[in-house]
C-alpha cells in the first residue's frame, strides 16, 4: 500500500491471497488503515510503500457472555469518556483502539453461527458486518457523543445490534 505523509493510505494493492474473498477483506481493511504523519521536511518523502501481510484464520476467539452484556450496556457516555482518554496525548489520534469498538470488531469476528444475522456465506457475511460498522463510525460518534444518556448499541448497524442479543 502507499501511504502519504499525512497518514492516509492512497492505494492498496493485494500482491498475494489464497482465496479472492481474503483479497477483498484485506484490500477494504487497508484503505481504513491510519498511519502516524510525517514531516515533508528534511528530504522526507511524500509517501512510502508500506507491505502489510495479513492473516486470515477461522479460529474466532469466543465473545463471553459477560462480554455481551457490557456491551449492551455501555452507554454513550461511557462511550465518550473512552475517546476522551482515548484522544487525550493527540486529539487527531485515530479511533480503531478505543476499547468499545475493538469489544464490537471482536463481536462481529466471533459472531454466532446460528444467528440470522450471518447468511450461508459465514465469513464474507462477517467481512460486510466489519465494513458496515467501520463505515458507521463516524456518524456512530457523532450521535454518541450528542446523546450521552444514550445506549451506545442503538447507533450500531442492525445487523451488529442483532449480535448482542
Amino acid at each position: 500500500m502507499k501511504v502519504r505523509f499525512d497518514g492516509w493510505v492512497e492505494q492498496v494493492e493485494v500482491l498475494e491471497s489464497s482465496q479472492p474473498e481474503f483479497a477483498e477483506a484485506a484490500r477494504t481493511a487497508g484503505a481504513f488503515w491510519q498511519f502516524k504523519r510525517w514531516s515533508l521536511t528534511s528530504g522526507n518523502p511524500i509517501t512510502v510503500e508500506v507491505i502489510a501481510p495479513m492473516i486470515f484464520t477461522l479460529d474466532f476467539e469466543a465473545v463471553s457472555a459477560d462480554e455481551k452484556i457490557a456491551l449492551a450496556s455501555k452507554t454513550c457516555g461511557d462511550l465518550g469518556k473512552e475517546i476522551i482518554n482515548h484522544r487525550n496525548e493527540d486529539p487527531t489520534r485515530s479511533l480503531r483502539p478505543v476499547p468499545s469498538f475493538i469489544a464490537t470488531r471482536k463481536l462481529i469476528r466471533a459472531g454466532e453461527s446460528n444467528s440470522d444475522a450471518f447468511d450461508n456465506a459465514g465469513l464474507l457475511s462477517r467481512v460486510e458486518l466489519g465494513e458496515r460498522f467501520e463505515l458507521a463510525l463516524p456518524l456512530l460518534t457523532k450521535r454518541c457523543i450528542e446523546s450521552p444518556q444514550s445506549a451506545y448499541a442503538d447507533f450500531l448497524p442492525g445487523d451488529v445490534r442483532r449480535l448482542l442479543y
